[in-house]
This record gives structure tokens, C-alpha cells and sequence, in this order.
């Protein structure tokens, strides 16, 4: 009986040794499976996280590429009505120009014979004396041209005066050797402006600054002289001007007012009468 008893507790003993070595077994097993889960946990989330970085920078790619295609054909845009247009409109500024030059010329002629005919002792005025009343006849012919050149802007849609001021631009400057394509990066050294004003107002621009290499100091230079005509822009005019792409149309805006401003000036400026002229 007692031997049977203890072969049972044998029996049970094993079979308890053989479920806890089963056991820890099992135990191991599950543990190197939670390290594996773990490990390919780890390589999912930098795969993703790898993934995700490659999806943005393509899409920041194609962004930066769409966005240069925008600017380019933007540019495009605002430069192909004034080029496309100016074979058209030029004819037609030629004719008014011709046709002011004849009116001006008349003046010059009217003004010269009524200069003669009021005072006849300027006939027997001396030669250096002649000379000088000739210069002064001469500004101010000079002046009554540029004061015809102002008051050329007449269009009526904001296309035809863009591309008009546009026009009348790229002739002012010619002489100044400025190249003038549009108003955004053509303005940007303040030399254009300096020119413009220079153009029908000599004695507001000091002429150094027509060639002057420093553009922050032009543009500061530019806004004081337009702010005394009574053209003051809205927000930093520096800061504007200096970026990559100026915005066309606040550099549009500002020339336009400053062309206003000057044709005003011009207005207000009195034509010198006979007797100034004739006075000694």
C-alpha cells in the first residue's frame, strides 16, 4: 500500500517537474516573440516615419515647382499685353508726340514774334545780351514741351493706361540708358525714378544719383524728393523695392501718382510772362 503511495507521489512529482519545464519554456518562447513584436514595431515606425518625410519633400517639391511655373507664366502675363501691344500703340504716341511738337513749335514762334514785336529796341540789344534772352526763350519752350508730355495719359480702362505710362516710360529712359521692361525689378535701384522725375523736373534731382551704386540710398533719396511733390507711397518704399519680385502694382500706383504729382507741378508752375522775358 505505502509503495504504491509513493510511486503515485513519484508519478505526480514528475509530471508537476514536467509541466513547470513545459512551462518556462513556453515562457521564453512568448518572450522572444514579444521581443520579435517589439523589434518589428520599431522598424514599422521608421519605416513609416521614413516614408512620411520622403511624401513631404515631394510635396514640397512639387509645390516649389508649381509655384515657380506660377511666377514665370505670372511674369509672362504682365509682360506680354505691354510687348504685345506696343507695335500697335506706338504709331499712335509717335502721331501725338509729332502732333504736340507742332503745337509747341507754333508757341515757340508766337512766343518769339510777340517777344519782338512788343519791345523794339531789343534789335539793337547786344550780341551777349541777345544770346542770353535766347537761352531764356529756349527753357521755357523747353519747359511748355515737358509740360505737353505729362498730359499723355488718357486712357480709360486700366489696361490702356498701364500700358500708355508703360509707353511713355520706356522713352523717358532710353535717353538714360535704363532699361525699362515693367514696373516691378525695372524700378528696383531707384534709378528709373530718378530719371522719371530728373525727365520733366531737372532741378529736383541731383544727377550723381543717376548712376549711383548704392540702391537703398537712391530709393531713400527718391522718396524725399517725391514725398516734397506731394506722391507718398503707402507702406516701406525701401523694403518693397528691394525684394526679389517688387509687386507691379503698387510700383504701378506710385509711378502713376508721381506722374499726377509732376503734371500738377507743371500746372501750377506759372508760364513767365512778357515783360519777365523781356526784362533785363
Amino acid at each position: 500500500m505505502e509503495d504504491s503511495h509513493k510511486c503515485e507521489e513519484k508519478a505526480d512529482d514528475e509530471y508537476l517537474s514536467i509541466l513547470s519545464l513545459s512551462n518556462k519554456e513556453a515562457l521564453r518562447d512568448l518572450e522572444l516573440i514579444w521581443q520579435s513584436l517589439l523589434l518589428l514595431k520599431s522598424q514599422t515606425s521608421r519605416r513609416r516615419a521614413h516614408l512620411a518625410k520622403e511624401l513631404a519633400e515631394n510635396k514640397l517639391r512639387k509645390e516649389m515647382e508649381m509655384n515657380k511655373k506660377l511666377s514665370e507664366s505670372l511674369d509672362g502675363a504682365l509682360q506680354e499685353p505691354a510687348i504685345r501691344d506696343t507695335q500697335c500703340f506706338v504709331r499712335q504716341s509717335e502721331i501725338k508726340d509729332k502732333m504736340r511738337l507742332e503745337e509747341s513749335s507754333d508757341s515757340d514762334t508766337l512766343l518769339d514774334f510777340s517777344l519782338k514785336g512788343e519791345d523794339v529796341s531789343t534789335t539793337a540789344m547786344e550780341p551777349k545780351a541777345m544770346k542770353q534772352k535766347q537761352v531764356e526763350v529756349d527753357a521755357v519752350a523747353s519747359q511748355l514741351k515737358r509740360a505737353a508730355n505729362i498730359c499723355s495719359i488718357d486712357g480709360k480702362t486700366f489696361g490702356d493706361r498701364h500700358r500708355e505710362l508703360l509707353i511713355l516710360c520706356q522713352k523717358i529712359m532710353r535717353p538714360y540708358g535704363i532699361p525699362m521692361y515693367e514696373f516691378s525689378t525695372s524700378w528696383s535701384t531707384g534709378h528709373a525714378f530718378c530719371a522719371f522725375i530728373h525727365f520733366y523736373r531737372p532741378d529736383l534731382i541731383d544727377e550723381k544719383y543717376l548712376k549711383w551704386k548704392n540702391p537703398e540710398q537712391t530709393l531713400r533719396y527718391v522718396e524725399g524728393v517725391a514725398k516734397s511733390l506731394g506722391a507718398h507711397f503707402d507702406g516701406n518704399f525701401v523694403k518693397l523695392l528691394r525684394r526679389k519680385r517688387p509687386g507691379f502694382v503698387k510700383v504701378y500706383s506710385f509711378v502713376f501718382k508721381l506722374y499726377t504729382c509732376l503734371g500738377a507741378a507743371a500746372r501750377s508752375r506759372s508760364t513767365p510772362s512778357k515783360a519777365d522775358l523781356t526784362a533785363s
